[in-house]
């Protein structure tokens, strides 16, 4: 493998975390209290020092709301992004709205039936009171 890309990956990820974290208004520290490593563990992913691992990875975009594609340069992301959180029996389900990107590679239709679930749930919820 080409270090030159390795290195020009870790870089772009250092820049983007950065550059989303700022965005967002959060700061080494609050960021690196939200997923449990130290500030310095946030500088030397920013800087490209370092390569966080894939669990690691996964809590950084959960906490800045963006996609690890867009971490990792293959996608953009949107300023309007807006992510919704909907938990179901026990498994957390994130949509990004703008981009119609749904988790854990669920289909639109699949989706579709998810959100149908949950509103059938809470009109029944609703109900019961």
């Amino acid at each position: 493998m080409n270090r030159g890309k390795i290195e020009n990956t870790n870089n772009i990820l250092g820049e983007r975390i950065k550059k989303r974290r700022e965005e967002l208004g959060l700061t080494m520290e609050d960021l690196a209290v939200k997923i449990g490593v130290s500030k310095s563990s946030i500088y030397y992913l920013e800087n490209g020092t370092n390569k966080p691992r894939l669990d690691t990875l996964q809590q950084i975009s959960e906490q800045l709301h963006c996609s690890i594609s867009y971490l990792i340069g293959e996608d953009e992301i949107k300023e309007d992004s807006l992510i919704t959180t909907v938990e179901e029996n026990g498994i957390l389900y994130k949509i990004f709205l703008n981009k119609h990107k749904f988790p854990n590679g669920l289909t639109y239709e699949q989706m579709c039936g998810k959100i149908k679930l949950l509103e059938e749930n809470l009109n029944k919820k609703s109900s019961d009171k």
